[in-house]
């Protein structure tokens, strides 16, 4: 049976969230609870999910940055181990329970409002042997059909189309620097605005509104490399919506990170400084 030398993109809380689930998923696989050894890879990456658990807005991959060449940074994760195509899969579906412990599923929520999806993202260099019999096993393994119309709840609806194709893989330039690596892992939630609509994603103003009161998540993200094209105009807006020091306290009052909420206003300026 062939095996694969994979790992996981994250683009978010699955680098640095500290819920035992995410702890647990990353002990198993990288071999620390907290923060393991990542390569930075650029990706068109935006707010555009607002998370109703977290209560502010959180990232996801735009094809429309994707045309535009507006990247950000998310980070690749390997492996310990290379894995045959069944432990490969059952790696995939720790990565879904980490993302969300309801459930091991690739299509995550219910049937007619599923809010995140599993994603293969391929090396184009893999031999066809391995990509054939993965692709099988990887389209087999969804709980339905990766239809026009479910595939569409995986997109803005002003972006004409998606990064994912019917078999669940990512459509991206694969980055130069994982040319040892066969594949990644990474999950594609569901954009949706905090307002409930899905017509335009949300401008900094309204990211900063909406990410002042609970702005760990943005802080966390920023102080572990993982950022979007539009982190240093959130930056400015957020310290319109508060002082940084109140900004410090929310993430405090919220749970962040110490060694995260301590550095807020250094947080803040060096995003400012690439606008």
């Amino acid at each position: 049976m062939p095996t694969y030398r994979a790992g996981a993109l994250v683009i978010g809380s699955l680098y640095w969230d500290t819920v035992p689930e995410r702890q647990e998923w990353r002990k198993k696989y990288f071999d620390t609870a907290d923060h393991p050894e990542a390569l930075p890879v650029p990706l068109p990456l935006r707010y555009g999910m607002y998370s109703r658990k977290r209560q502010c807005p959180t990232m996801v991959l735009s094809q429309d940055w994707a045309q535009a060449g507006r990247l950000g940074q998310a980070l690749a994760l390997p492996f310990q181990e290379t894995y045959e195509l069944p432990a490969l899969l059952a790696a995939a579906r720790d990565q879904s329970y980490a993302e969300g412990p309801a459930d091991r599923r690739l299509i995550k929520g219910n049937s007619t409002d599923p809010w995140c999806l599993l994603v293969a993202w391929l090396n184009p260099q893999l031999d066809d042997h391995r990509r054939e019999a993965f692709l099988q096993a990887w389209t087999t393994a969804y709980e339905a059909p990766l239809s026009p119309a479910l595939l569409a709840r995986f997109r803005m609806e002003n972006e004409p189309e998606g990064l994912i194709d019917a078999q669940g893989c990512l459509q991206y330039p694969w980055p130069e620097q994982l040319s040892d690596w066969d594949l990644l892992f990474l999950t594609q939630t569901r954009p949706i605005r905090g307002n409930g609509q899905r017509n335009a994603y949300p401008d900094p103003a309204e990211i900063a509104r909406e990410s002042a009161p609970r702005p760990s998540y943005f802080l966390c993200n920023r102080f572990f490399g993982l950022h979007t094209a539009q982190d240093g105009k959130i930056a400015s807006q957020l310290q319109h919506q508060a002082p940084a020091e109140t900004i410090a306290q929310n993430a405090r009052w919220e749970g962040c990170l110490a060694q995260v909420s301590a550095q807020t206003p250094q947080i803040l300026r060096e995003a400012m400084r690439h606008q």
